[in-house]
């Protein structure tokens, strides 16, 4: 029976290699802000609050104490004026603190500005069995419902990354099976219009799940649209 539920539970993350009914969100697209979710309200209510820094210790009274004269005004011998006031500049200030070490020496903010953060352009080239999202220096080729899964390494890890059709709408999966599972979802919205929503699950950070709208791009905006978006899922 448990084998039978596994073999279930896989079944219904398999995604298909054509979109049903037939759909085609081809298109170069910039963010319509007003219609979209605030993003960055969303995104601040979902980072842990970081903890105070703890003030400095203060320095003991040999420490504190001021340098000694000498009998020549601190113009040289064994005794020399400096020492005292040396010793304390010379220490090593106080360290902050460290993220989380299931972050490595990125932050759970820059995880979420990486995949959560929607791009103001957006390019989609449709084909039967290939679909790529993006534009300028950041486009995303994908095989839709292709079984063999595209693992990627970067400076966020190392994570299985997955595309193809759910009915009408293209998904992306990026899961790292510990800390990061992370679901982009493409689909069509009404009046001509393209929808992005993105749920961000993470360690340490509050479920997200962020809907961004999408119109048709002018000529003039085509020329002048920012290209950053998620992360490469190959090189």
């Amino acid at each position: 029976m448990l084998a039978s539920l596994l073999l279930a539970a896989c079944g219904t993350q398999r995604l298909a290699n054509s979109p049903l009914p037939e759909t085609d969100l081809s298109g170069q697209w910039v963010l319509d802000t007003a219609a979209s979710d605030d993003t960055m309200r969303l995104i601040a209510a979902a980072l842990p609050v970081p903890k105070a820094l703890r003030p400095r210790q203060e320095e003991s009274d040999s420490e504190r104490a001021p340098p000694q004269r000498t009998d020549d005004g601190g113009r040289g011998g064994r005794r020399g004026g400096r020492s005292g006031g040396d010793r304390s500049q010379s220490q090593s200030p106080a360290r902050s603190p460290q993220a989380p070490s299931a972050w490595g020496r990125l932050t759970p903010r820059d995880f979420v500005d990486a995949f959560v953060l929607p791009p103001e352009r957006l390019d989609v080239a449709q084909q039967p069995m290939l679909v790529r999202v993006g534009a300028g220096d950041w486009p995303r080729t994908f095989q839709p419902g292709d079984e063999e899964v595209v693992t990627l390494n970067d400076r966020f890890g190392s994570r299985a990354v997955r595309a193809g059709w759910r009915a009408d709408a293209f998904v992306i999966t990026s899961q790292d099976g510990a800390r990061l599972d992370v679901v982009e979802q493409l689909h069509r919205g009404r009046d001509d219009r393209l929808e992005r929503i993105v749920e961000f699950h993470a360690r340490a950070v509050k479920a997200l799940r962020v809907r961004s709208v999408y119109r048709r791009a002018t000529a003039q905006e085509l020329q002048t649209g920012q290209t950053v978006g998620p992360p490469l899922p190959i090189r």
